[in-house]
C-alpha cells in the first residue's frame, strides 16, 4: 500500500532541503521534490550502465548525502534547527503517505494520454531491467526524469500518490516567488488563497493533479528559477539561491531535451545577472543545464556521425563553453547599452516571426491557440480572459511606472511564450517535410498543458500589481482622513 524506501528518501531530503535552504524555508519542499527527481534519475542511469546497481539502495544513499551535507553546511547547528528540519520532514512523509493512501483507495490514476503511455512503457522497462532503447525522437521528447522516478513504484506500476505531490510543490514554489515579490502579507495571502481556488477549479489546471507528464514540475522548476532571477537581480546572491537554481536546472535538464530550448530565456536573464560572477560560478550555471542531459541521452538508440554516442557529451562541452563566452561578451559596453539590446530584441524576434509567417498553418496556429485559451476548447473556462481584464484593472488602479521585478516577469511571460510557440512549431519539422503548426485545437494540445509554465510567473504579475493598487488605496483612505480631520479641525476652531 505504501512505498516506504521512497517515502523514507523524500523526508531524508526534506530535512536536508530544510537545512540548506534555511534562508527560504518554504521553497525547501519543492527543492526537495526537485532533489528526488535528479537524484532518482541519476540512480536509474547508473542502473542502465551497471545492472549490479540496485536504485532504491542508491536513490536512499544519495537522499543520506543531502541530509548530511545539509548538516554539515548548518551554520548554528542547534537542537531547534535539527527537530525543526525533522518536524518538516515528517509533515513531507504524512502528506506522501496520504496521497498514496488516498490514490489507492479512490482508486485514482493517472489522467489517460497516449503520452503517457509512452512514459510508463519505459518506466516499466528501467524497472524490469530490460531496456529497449527507443529511437531518438521518443527518447528525446519523452525525456528520462519523468519514467525514471516513476519507476520506482511497486514491481508492475508507477510510483503511486506522487503526481499530487509534484501539484503540491508547484503550488508552494509559487507561493515562494509571491514571497519575495509582494511584501504586503495580506494581499499575498488573500491572493494567493483566491489564485489556489480558482487554478484548481479550472479543468485544464487540475488534471495535471494526476496528469503523467513533465508539465508541473516545469511549472515548479520556473517558480524556483523565477525567485532565484529575481533575487540575482536584486543583488541577493546567496549561497542557498545559488543551489536551488542549479538544482532546478539540472532538474530541468534531465527531464527532456526540449526543456534546453524553453527555458531559454530564463537562461538569457540568468546570463546577464550573473555575468559579472566568477567563472567558477559561470561555468556551474552551464555545466548544470547541459550536462544531465547529455549524460542521459548517451543510452538513447542515437548516435552522431563520427564521433556516435560521444556526440551528446562533446555538445555539452561546446554548449558550456559557449555559455561561458557568452557571460564575458555581455560585459562589454557596447553590448550593454540598452539601444543595442532592444535592436537585437528585435531583429531577432522579427526575424524568428517571419520565418514562422512562411509556413501556411502559421495562423491556423495562431487561431487554435486563441480557441483553446479563451473559447473553452482548452479547458481553461474563463480564466485567461478574466486574467486579463484583472491585470488591465489593477494597471489603472495600481498607476505608475512598473517595478524592475514587474519588467523581469513580463519579460519572462513574453520570451517564454514565444519559445513554446517555437518549440511546438519545430515539432512539424522532425515530423514531415515542412514546419508544421504550434497549436490545434483541444486540452491535448501540447501547448495548451503547457501553459502552465507561465503560471507562476502570471500569479507573481497580478498579485505585484494589486498589492500596488492596495497601497494607492491605503494611501488615498489615509489622505482622505488626513483632509477630514483638518477641516473638523478648523471649523471647531471657528
Amino acid at each position: 500500500m505504501v512505498n516506504w524506501p521512497v517515502t523514507i528518501g523524500l523526508g531524508v531530503l526534506q530535512f536536508g532541503s530544510y537545512l540548506l535552504f534555511r534562508t527560504n524555508r518554504i521553497m525547501s519542499f519543492p527543492v526537495a521534490i526537485l532533489l528526488f527527481v535528479f537524484s532518482a534519475s541519476l540512480v536509474v542511469l547508473l542502473k542502465l550502465l551497471a545492472p549490479a546497481v540496485n536504485a532504491t539502495i542508491g536513490l536512499l544513499v544519495l537522499c543520506a548525502l543531502v541530509a548530511v551535507l545539509g548538516f554539515i553546511l548548518l551554520k548554528e547547528k542547534s537542537w531547534i534547527s535539527v527537530v525543526t528540519a525533522l518536524g518538516a520532514a515528517g509533515i513531507t512523509m504524512v502528506v506522501f503517505v496520504s496521497s498514496q493512501l488516498i490514490t489507492r483507495f479512490w482508486g485514482l490514476s493517472s489522467i489517460g494520454f497516449g503520452d503517457g503511455q509512452t512514459v510508463l512503457n519505459i518506466s516499466e522497462s528501467f524497472q524490469s531491467g530490460i531496456y529497449a532503447k527507443p529511437d531518438a525522437l521518443i527518447g528525446l521528447k519523452r525525456g528520462f526524469g519523468l519514467p525514471a522516478y516513476q519507476s520506482l513504484g511497486f514491481e508492475g506500476e508507477f510510483l503511486v500518490g506522487f503526481l499530487p505531490i509534484v501539484f503540491l510543490a508547484a503550488l508552494v514554489a509559487t507561493y515562494a516567488l509571491l514571497s519575495f515579490v509582494v511584501q504586503n502579507k495580506l494581499v499575498r495571502n488573500v491572493g494567493f488563497a483566491s489564485v489556489v481556488v480558482v487554478l484548481v477549479s479550472t479543468e485544464s489546471v487540475a488534471r495535471h493533479i494526476y496528469l503523467m507528464n513533465t508539465h508541473t514540475l516545469l511549472w515548479a522548476i520556473f517558480a524556483v528559477l523565477l525567485t532565484g532571477l529575481l533575487k540575482f537581480a536584486g543583488g541577493e546572491k546567496d549561497t542557498s539561491t545559488w543551489a536551488m537554481v542549479l538544482i532546478a536546472l539540472g532538474t530541468g535538464s534531465m527531464l527532456r531535451a526540449d526543456n534546453l530550448l524553453i527555458m531559454a530565456p530564463v537562461l538569457v536573464f540568468l546570463t546577464w545577472v550573473m555575468r559579472s560572477e566568477s567563472t567558477a560560478k559561470q561555468l556551474a550555471l552551464w555545466a548544470a543545464t547541459f550536462f544531465p542531459f547529455a549524460a542521459w541521452a548517451t543510452v538513447l538508440d542515437f548516435g552522431l556521425p563520427v564521433v556516435g554516442l560521444l556526440g551528446f557529451p562533446l555538445i555539452a562541452v561546446a554548449a558550456v563553453a559557449v555559455g561561458w563566452l557568452l557571460m564575458r561578451l555581455m560585459k562589454l559596453d557596447w553590448v550593454k547599452d540598452k539601444t543595442m539590446q532592444r535592436s537585437g530584441v528585435v531583429v531577432l524576434g522579427l526575424t524568428v516571426l517571419v520565418a514562422m509567417m512562411f509556413s501556411p498553418s502559421f495562423w491556423t496556429s495562431l487561431e487554435n491557440l486563441f480557441i483553446n485559451l479563451f473559447l473553452g476548447e482548452g479547458l481553461w473556462g474563463a480564466t485567461p480572459l478574466v486574467s486579463l481584464v484583472a491585470y488591465g484593472v489593477l494597471v489603472v488602479l495600481g498607476r505608475g511606472p512598473s517595478s524592475e521585478m514587474q519588467k523581469w516577469l513580463f519579460a519572462f511571460v513574453s520570451g517564454t511564450l514565444a519559445v513554446l510557440m517555437m518549440a511546438k512549431f519545430g515539432d512539424g519539422l522532425s515530423q514531415s517535410a515542412t514546419l508544421g503548426g504550434f497549436a490545434r485545437i483541444g486540452w491535448g494540445d501540447s501547448l495548451n498543458r503547457m501553459s502552465v509554465y507561465l503560471i507562476p510567473a502570471v500569479v507573481a504579475l497580478l498579485l505585484s500589481r494589486g498589492e500596488k493598487a492596495w497601497l494607492n488605496f491605503e494611501q488615498n483612505k489615509q489622505e482622505d482622513h488626513t483632509k477630514t480631520g483638518s477641516g473638523s479641525k478648523s471649523r471647531s476652531q471657528r
